[in-house]
Order: structure tokens, then sequence, then C-alpha cells
């Protein structure tokens, strides 16, 4: 039970880990292909 809930969340940590640089990698593309004026870099 421990080590399957262990890896369980490893897992978890890893794919929102890749989410969050993906999201960060994302923003960064759309802010310098369209910039915003309400949103200032």
């Amino acid at each position: 039970m421990l080590q399957e809930a262990n890896a369980r969340l490893r897992g978890w940590q890893r794919i929102t880990t890749k989410l969050k640089h993906n999201n960060r990698n994302h923003r960064d593309s759309l802010g310098l292909e369209t910039p915003r004026v309400d949103s200032p870099s």
C-alpha cells in the first residue's frame, strides 16, 4: 500500500512539474508571438 501510494505520488509530481514547464513555455511563446497591451512584459 505505502509503496504503491508513493509511486503514484511520484508520478503525479512528475506530471505536474512537466505541466508547469509546458505552461511557462507556452505563455512565453504566446507573449513573444502576440504582444498584449493589457499585460506589458
